[in-house]
């Protein structure tokens, strides 16, 4: 497979020096570079001064600090970020990053989470991700993973296919914490009625915002609380089983909700991930807009019923985070207002061509059937 290729490929570098990382990224990048693809750094402002001096070209690089968010988060702003390119004319966008999502000490299960979703949610791109790991700093059990989520490794002799690399699900299973969500040790600070019916949740939500604005939160912060609450206890009423039973622990650093519904469930461990789909019936809207969002998204079966466990951290307003809460909940409002749109204008057609018909057998004085009318 070469990087002329109209696919995903995702490298893993791990190097022992300076020297060794140089002798392994810069010829590949270069080629890039030849080739007229984009190439950006996404790395420490050292590793980036480090790359960029040694192409001695015009790249685009930023902190990695800009991009690694939540895993959610930094796969959306990824393939933001590749799609500018793309439209801009480049046929293929080499990326140079390194995985930090502040997990001390190295790299945890945030980390290892999103080098295994990024195979999913970048397949199809013609994108080159190449993942820089100085292996003097990664424990034996963090680099295994590494291996297992990258289908090729990068070395100063070139690039070759990984036969230990594992799919995302296995990946996931293995490194995502086992069991049902924790339970809280203590009452909830909000303890909603069971929901029975999809037409409360406009109110569900103008309840939420009456109940927590009494409470110390930035703004930013409660509305992405309500607007992931809502999500999932719409998820619940429509795919599970009613009556969504919905609990909220105010916490001095992280807001903590549970929402409870009486289904079967679902297997969480990929969903939310991918972007969604566009069609008139789109799918996976919701709970994609959760996991930009939340901190954590857990599911599993309790005693209670099947329950989804969200986390948010408290930030600053201004966080970096926060403000794609924000840019998460507009792009999510245009796709539904589009999608709506697009609806209506269906149904507008719908009835002007069963006018139209209707129109037409008046004039020809044919009566038809009862019931042809409708």
């Amino acid at each position: 497979m070469t990087d002329n290729a109209e696919s995903y490929l995702h490298y893993l570098v791990r190097y022992g020096s300076q020297r060794e990382l140089l002798d392994t990224v810069i010829p590949h990048l270069r080629r890039g570079l030849d080739a007229g693809q984009a190439v950006v750094l996404v790395c420490r402002d050292d590793t980036n001064r480090l790359l960029s001096g040694a192409l001695d070209a015009p790249v685009a690089s930023l902190g990695n600090g800009e991009l690694y968010t939540r895993p959610a988060a930094a796969v959306a702003a990824y393939r933001r970020m590749v799609l500018r390119y793309l439209d801009d004319g480049f046929e293929r966008v080499q990326v140079a990053g390194e995985v930090d999502f502040g997990e001390r000490p190295g790299l945890g299960e945030k980390g290892i989470g999103f080098e295994a979703v990024v195979n999913v949610a970048m397949d199809g791109y013609p994108v080159s991700g190449i993942c820089l790991y100085d292996a003097r700093t990664l424990s034996d059990a963090v680099s295994a993973e590494l291996t297992h989520t990258h289908p090729l490794v990068l070395t100063p002799g070139g690039s070759v296919s990984n036969p230990q690399y594992d799919s995302p699900v296995e990946v996931l299973r293995r490194t995502a914490r086992a069991g049902p969500p924790v339970a809280e040790p203590d009452p909830p600070t909000y303890d909603l009625p069971g929901l029975t019916d999809t037409a409360y949740l406009q109110s569900l939500r103008a309840h939420l915002r009456a109940r927590l604005s009494s409470d110390r939160l930035p703004a930013g912060l409660k509305a992405d609380i309500i607007a992931a609450i809502g999500e999932v206890a719409a998820n619940g009423l429509r795919h599970g089983r009613a009556p969504v039973r919905i609990r909220i622990w105010i916490r001095d650093d992280r807001v903590v909700c549970t929402v409870t519904d009486q289904g079967s469930g679902f297997d969480g461990l990929l969903a939310g991930y991918e972007s969604p789909r566009p069609g008139p019936r789109q799918t996976g809207t919701g709970l994609w807009l959760v996991r930009q969002l939340c901190d954590e998204l857990a599911t599993g079966h309790t005693a209670d019923g099947f329950t989804v466990r969200l986390a948010v951290q408290q930030r600053p307003y201004h966080h970096p985070v926060m403000l794609h809460g924000a840019h998460a909940r507009a792009e999510v409002a245009r796709t539904r207002t589009e999608r709506a749109r697009r609806r209506a204008d269906q149904i507008q057609r719908e009835l002007q061509e069963r006018w139209n018909r209707q129109d037409l057998r008046v004039h020809r004085g044919v009566r038809g059937k009862p019931g042809d009318r409708r």
